[in-house]
């Protein structure tokens, strides 16, 4: 994959994965603290459920809770001392007594202590996840309690997760516009020194812009330096061995230099005289133009780096 790519997909990637947490982390807080707040609510409720009950019992009191659930659209139990159920407002009275004993409930068991009992689970009696929170009455007869679906709750929490996830895709697609035109504006003068840094390994003489303030200017900067002082540098030799080839072309000494495979790459005018072989002909191999068995030992010796004299 190359560089734009790379980094588009870092930074979808990264907006991606900051969405999901997003989510996730507004779940959990969001779930958190409507609990707290439908606790808050509930005990509220409860508080006023315990007054309203009262001395009520039988008739009236099955009245008072059906009313008040059907209000507040939330279950409403009242058990007296032994945790027997005498109201509900999710059962007529003529089913209560095939209810459980409720004595033994974490929230029933603190109200009767005199406490204010709250608990989250899974209800027996309706087959539903609930808060629920229990108070007992003033006279001690007694105590009542409010539950609430989770369902409700989770229904917020659903809602508000949409709106998050609305947000989160939304913050996606703007970051994939942001990442793309980032990633072009990055990767741009980087492919332009590239191409520069191409065409200097070729020879050529490439237009860098340097004018940027950034660390890519730094580079250009950098890349523009380096191919002044590679074309000085490579001037210099250029001339070097055009000094040097007239040096040698100009000697009355016959001069012949080989390469490490013992092809001759420089013989100047005068070992061509020596030699007997035209100016503009070709060089034989070094073996072919020394006949004697020593001049061959030399020309070996020489390629392997040893110095000879004296034939």
């Amino acid at each position: 994959m190359r560089l734009p790519g790379k980094l588009f997909v870092s930074y979808v990637v990264l907006v991606g994965v900051s969405a999901l947490t997003l989510v996730v982390a507004s779940d959990r807080a969001l779930r958190r603290q409507l609990l707290r707040d439908a606790t808050e609510q509930i005990t509220r409720e409860t508080m006023y459920l315990a007054r309203a009950v009262g001395p009520l019992r039988g008739v009236a009191l099955d009245s008072l809770v059906h009313q008040l659930g059907r209000e507040t659209r939330h279950r409403l139990t009242v058990i007296n001392r032994s945790g027997t159920v005498i109201a509900d407002s999710d059962f007529p009275s003529d089913e209560l007594s095939a209810l459980e004993n409720h004595a033994s409930r974490p929230e029933f068991r603190v109200a009767l202590a005199g406490g204010t009992g709250t608990d989250v689970r899974h209800s027996v009696s309706t087959g539903r996840w609930e808060i629920k929170v229990a108070m007992p009455l003033p006279d001690g007869a007694g105590a009542v309690r409010v539950s609430t679906p989770l369902p409700q709750v989770d229904a917020v929490v659903s809602d508000a997760q949409q709106a998050v996830l609305l947000g989160g895709l939304l913050a996606l697609g703007v970051g994939v516009l942001l990442a793309l035109g980032f990633s072009r504006a990055v990767t741009r003068p980087l492919a332009h020194l590239r191409d520069a840094a191409q065409a200097i390994a070729r020879g050529e003489r490439p237009t860098i812009d340097a004018r940027g303030r950034d660390e890519v200017g730094d580079l250009a900067r950098a890349l523009r330096g380096l191919e002044e002082n590679l074309r000085g540098r490579m001037g210099e030799l250029e001339r070097e061995r055009f000094e040097t080839a007239a040096l040698v072309s100009s000697m009355v000494e016959g001069v012949i230099a080989l390469n490490a495979t013992g092809r001759v790459t420089t013989m100047n005018p005068a070992a061509r005289r020596l030699l007997r072989l035209p100016l503009d002909a070709a060089p034989p191999a070094a073996l072919e133009l020394f006949r004697q068995p020593l001049a061959h030992e030399a020309v070996a010796d020489a390629l392997g780096g040893l110095e000879r004299s004296g034939l």
